[in-house]
Parts: C-alpha cells; sequence; structure tokens
C-alpha cells in the first residue's frame, strides 16, 4: 500500500539553482515533513 499527498516533501517548492547555465550549476532541492503531514500518514 502506497500512501501520496501532494501537501510537503519535494512538493513545497523550497530551493533553486545556482550558477545557472555554467559549468559549474548547482540544484538544491530540498524537503519538509512536518510532525503533523507525518503522523496524519502513519495513524
Amino acid at each position: 500500500v502506497v500512501f501520496r499527498e501532494n501537501t510537503e516533501g519535494a512538493y513545497v517548492n523550497v530551493g533553486g539553482n545556482f550558477k545557472k547555465g555554467t559549468a559549474d550549476e548547482i540544484a538544491v532541492q530540498e524537503e519538509i515533513h512536518t510532525r503533523k503531514g507525518v503522523e496524519r500518514i502513519i495513524r
């Protein structure tokens, strides 16, 4: 069984690109999980 919600994790749109368009380009993506959101899934 898989539970999936698009309200937290990678869907909060935190992150970005640095040195875009260069050979040193870096992409950063963070996930945010709240206690409330996690507990809603595990119950």
